[in-house]
Parts: C-alpha cells; sequence; structure tokens
C-alpha cells in the first residue's frame, strides 16, 4: 500500500494558494527596461506573461522571491535567488555575487533577462540597483535615481537599504545616500494587512 505524506500535500496547496491570493493584490505595471536591450525590471504578472516575454525577446529571468515559482522551467534560464520579504531574510547581500554572475552569463550569451520579484518594488529593485552599480560603475545614489525615473513604486524596505549602503561603503569607501534618502512608497502593503 503507498504510503502519502498528506501534510506535504497540504502544505504544499496552502503555499499555492497564499502564492495566488499575494499576486492577486499586485497592480499591474509596465515592464521597464533599465539596461537598453538586456534588462527588463518586472513583477510576477511579468514573470507569468510568456506572451509579453516572447515579444520582449527574454532568455533569462533572475526570479528574486521565495515565494513566486519558475513558471515556464525548459522554455527560460532560471535563477532563482529565494529572497524572503519583509525583513524575513538573512540578508539579501548574500544573493548579490549570484545575481551579478548571472546578469554575466546572460551578457556572454547575447541574451535578454527579466529581472522580478512579487511586486516589482523591493527585492527586484534592490537587486536591479546591483546590478546597475556594478555593470556602470555608478554610486548608489546615481542607481537609484536612475531606477526611480525608470519605474514608478521602486521602495527597497529599511533592511534592503541598509544592506545597499553597506555595500556601496564596501565597495567605494564611502556613501553617496543613507536610509532617509530613499523616497518612501505609501502603499505597501505587508501580507498580514493585504486584506484591509
Amino acid at each position: 500500500m503507498p504510503v502519502t505524506n498528506t501534510k506535504f500535500s497540504l502544505n504544499l496547496a496552502t503555499v499555492k494558494d497564499k502564492e495566488a491570493s499575494a499576486q492577486d493584490d499586485i497592480p499591474s505595471a509596465r515592464t521597464s527596461e533599465i539596461v537598453e536591450g538586456l534588462i527588463w525590471l518586472g513583477n510576477v504578472k511579468d514573470a507569468k506573461n510568456i506572451v509579453k516575454l516572447k515579444q520582449l525577446g527574454i532568455t533569462h529571468i533572475l526570479n528574486c522571491a521565495d515565494d513566486v515559482s519558475n513558471y515556464f522551467e525548459g522554455e527560460f534560464v532560471y535563477c532563482n535567488l529565494q529572497v524572503k520579504d519583509f525583513a524575513r531574510d538573512s540578508g539579501i547581500s548574500r544573493v548579490f555575487p549570484r545575481a551579478l554572475q548571472f546578469v554575466q552569463e546572460v551578457r556572454d550569451s547575447k541574451g535578454r533577462m527579466l529581472v522580478h520579484c512579487m511586486a516589482g518594488q523591493n527585492r527586484s529593485v534592490t537587486i536591479s540597483i546591483i546590478i546597475l552599480m556594478h555593470l556602470h560603475q555608478w554610486t548608489l545614489r546615481q542607481s537609484y535615481d536612475y531606477l526611480l525615473a525608470k519605474r514608478e513604486g521602486i521602495c527597497p524596505f529599511d533592511d534592503n537599504k541598509r544592506e545597499l549602503i553597506q555595500y556601496e561603503l564596501r565597495s567605494y569607501g564611502s556613501n553617496s545616500m543613507n536610509e532617509k534618502d530613499f523616497i518612501l512608497v505609501q502603499n505597501l502593503r505587508r501580507p498580514e494587512t493585504a486584506h484591509l
């Protein structure tokens, strides 16, 4: 008689239900081209839109989230950074080297990449800022201001702001901005208040 793990099945179903519910709260946003012909920034809805991905010529997807699936494995090359949201991660800087390595793989293959998380406002924005700093040798301020001009509603959370500031200090020996220099986006909701 086969043994089934009903606890695992229920937990997997719960995770999928939570993912679907969280996605319903994500507003549609335009996919933002942040490095011409190379990198686009988006959210879960962009990551699920295979027609849009194909139209943009996307070949690689950098999934920054632990709570979003890789929807089209086999169609695209994925790198999933598995970063937790809402200050539950051990530190997003732990994945900076892997993200930059993946960008180099995309460039070497002459591909095009989508960077995304759930909302396209925090985790993927933090990673995109690091990518811009690395590719262009820009300061944190230059990268943040550039991204702010390219995409509305960007909002690295406090833990990620601190990690960006620390990364810049380690990389450049000084800081171009502090936590208070980041623009506060008021309409972001934490999961526990998403029903309000």
